[in-house]
C-alpha cells in the first residue's frame, strides 16, 4: 500500500485520513518530495521519525506510537525519501472500535540537524475485522 507523495510544507502539515484494517499488518509507504516542485525526492539520510495515534486529541489516551527507534517507522530508501509506517497485525487486532471513535494522529520528521517538522496529520479510522 502506498500513500500519496507528500511535500513537507513548513507552514502546515499535510492532512490525510489513515484507514487501518483491524487484524491486518498496516504498512503504507510514504514518499517525501520537495515542496517546490512536488517531484524531487527529499533525501532523509540521518533523519528520524515519530508518530502517535491518540483517542480524541493531544490529551487523549495513546493508542499506538511509531518511531524509527521502535521499528514503527522504517526508512526504506533514504536517498529517495521512502518511509514506511508499520503496525503489526497482532497490534491492529487488539485495536477497538471505541479507541478509534475520534482518533487523531500526526507524523513528525526530525532532520539530521535536529529540526522538527510535522509533515502529516489527521484522523485515523479503524475498519473492523470480520474474518477471525
Amino acid at each position: 500500500m502506498a500513500l500519496p507523495s507528500f511535500a513537507p510544507d513548513p507552514k502546515k502539515a499535510r492532512q490525510y485520513e489513515l484507514c487501518i484494517d483491524q487484524g491486518a499488518t498496516y504498512r503504507p509507504v510514504l514518499s517525501l518530495v520537495d515542496n517546490e516542485d512536488c517531484v524531487t525526492p527529499i533525501d532523509v539520510t540521518g533523519w528520524t521519525f515519530r508518530m502517535q495515534i491518540r483517542e480524541k486529541d493531544q490529551d487523549g489516551a495513546l493508542i499506538v506510537e511509531l518511531t524509527t527507534a521502535n521499528g514503527g517507522v522504517v526508512i526504506v530508501d533514504a536517498v529517495n525519501g521512502q518511509v514506511e509506517l508499520l503496525i503489526a497485525d497482532t497490534v491492529t487486532d487488539a485495536f477497538t472500535e471505541a479507541q478509534f471513535k475520534c482518533a487523531v494522529y500526526d507524523l513528525e520528521a526530525i532532520d539530521a540537524l535536529g529540526n522538527v517538522e510535522r509533515i502529516m496529520e489527521g484522523t485515523a479510522v479503524l475498519s473492523l475485522n470480520i474474518t477471525r
